[in-house]
């Protein structure tokens, strides 16, 4: 039978709220940028307030905004976003201002949130934009990228595919029941969608637990012995020393 004590599986789970680190706030934040030189065509944003336990309470009104870039969308991008030259054209505005709107609808807790992304990405967006535009407010993207979660980073440690592959954020939503109705790659959408995971993923321990489980059967990083351990008992096999003895000379011959 495979054992692990759900309260330490847990723990290791939250170590989110290491981050959170007794913040009451988080800005769930998602960048969409050009194809090629990665620069800022939307910000979505969704400020929530959160529990001790880092459980969201509350959320504001979603934030959103289109963004002008120096260089060409791409067609893929535009494609996979549905924004076009068009829409920024008109309804956007410099990044220099595109961030200080931000600023506004965070109001006091631009300097007291944790920005929660689903993956590095939106960093490389925030460094290309600054190098695209002079103007940019350096000292207020430092103070975000300094103040950053990458979810995804934790996320994938616990809960992966079948084929122990790292999962999108549709696609980890999907798994979770929690993905919104508004359209996919829509900043604000998946603003929600990140802040919909994540309050799903402190919630749903037994989705996590079963998920953890694969992680460990399909690691192959883990040396042979223990892999056939771990293979036994998911099996709901006993395993004892003994066996475990077996397998490491086995290894050996």
């Amino acid at each position: 039978m495979f054992f692990v004590k759900s309260d330490v599986l847990i723990k290791n789970v939250n170590k989110i709220k290491k981050y959170i680190n007794k913040r009451k706030t988080i800005c769930f934040l998602d960048l969409e940028g050009t194809q090629f030189s990665h620069e800022c065509i939307a910000i979505g944003a969704l400020l929530a307030k959160v529990d001790k336990d880092g459980f969201i309470k509350e959320t504001k009104k979603p934030f959103k905004i289109y963004v002008q870039p120096k260089n060409n969308i791409g067609r893929y991008v535009e494609g996979l976003t549905g924004i076009t030259p068009e829409i920024i054209s008109k309804l956007g505005v410099s990044f220099s201002s595109a961030v200080s709107e931000l600023k506004k609808y965070l109001g006091i807790h631009f300097k007291s949130s944790l920005y929660v992304t689903y993956g590095n990405h939106d960093m490389v967006i925030i460094n290309s934009s600054i190098q695209h535009n002079i103007d940019s407010p350096i000292e207020d993207l430092r103070y975000i990228q300094k103040n950053h979660c990458d979810f995804h980073n934790v996320f994938q440690q616990y809960v992966r595919d079948d084929k122990n592959n790292s999962l999108s954020l549709i696609h980890a939503c999907e798994m979770f029941d929690c993905l919104s109705e508004g359209k996919h790659h829509d900043p604000t959408n998946d603003a929600i969608n990140l802040a919909n995971l994540y309050n799903a993923f402190l919630k749903r321990k037994d989705i996590v637990f079963e998920r953890y489980k694969l992680i460990l059967a399909n690691c192959s990083s883990l040396p042979n012995p223990i892999q056939a351990v771990i293979k036994k008992l998911l099996n709901d096999e006993n395993v004892t020393p003994s066996d475990f003895e077996k397998e490491i000379k086995k290894e050996l011959k």
